[in-house]
């Protein structure tokens, strides 16, 4: 039983903690990631050794153009928390963009190795090995992605490029049709499904593209 006054005695620096992450939370949910880099900021101001709070502030800050103070902050949470498979996930992602692809890898299979079902990590390394030219390796990874996410466009534009580059043109454009059918109006995805239509000498079917 909770004693008289008890629910009184609430760190209020804790209290206030929460009250910021739940505000850079939502404005992280909203892409709105230069108001996310403040309150994630003072979030770590109360709480210094928060792992998902150095994560969440590393997500906010790469989404801004800041890839290398980002990446400071999952490196951070990793020291934090060895293993957190977000913070491993995000860090591969900043190194993509500075196409650091071999580093990416490790961090991907480091995801993997702590979450095994970690569908977006699974993704992203598919796609890193796939640019490096590992379709082979790459495919397993990008299936299992769909298997754990059906209905993720990445995942199928992905896979449809990955099959594309191994020469299977009629087992990809399902892929990027299915990718193209969740955003009708992405340019990247039409030109995608036209150019594989095109090399089937579908010309037709590609002009709409």
């Amino acid at each position: 039983n909770i004693p008289p006054g008890g629910l009184l005695r609430i760190n209020a620096p804790v209290t206030e903690y929460y009250r910021v992450v739940d505000t850079a939370s939502d404005l992280l949910k909203k892409n709105q990631y230069a108001a996310a880099v403040v309150e994630w900021s003072k979030a770590l101001e109360l709480e210094p050794d928060e792992a998902p709070a150095h994560n969440n502030l590393g997500l906010a800050l790469v989404e801004t153009g800041k890839v290398e103070e980002g990446m400071k902050h999952y490196r951070r949470a990793l020291e934090l928390s060895p293993g957190y498979p977000e913070a491993h996930n995000n860090l591969g992602s900043a190194l993509v963009r500075g196409r650091r692809l071999p580093e990416a890898v490790g961090q991907f299979e480091n995801a993997l190795e702590s979450n095994p079902d970690h569908a977006r990590a699974h993704v992203n390394l598919g796609a890193a090995l796939a640019q490096m030219g590992r379709i082979d390796e790459a495919l397993p990874h990008l299936q299992r992605a769909l298997e754990l996410l059906p209905d993720d466009a990445e995942a199928h534009t992905n896979l449809g490029l990955a099959l594309a580059m191994k020469g299977q043109l009629d087992a990809a454009i399902p892929h990027l049709e299915t990718a193209l059918e969740a955003n009708p109006a992405s340019f990247e995805r039409q030109f995608n499904l036209a150019r594989i239509l095109a090399a089937q000498g579908k010309f037709d079917a590609a002009i709409p593209h």
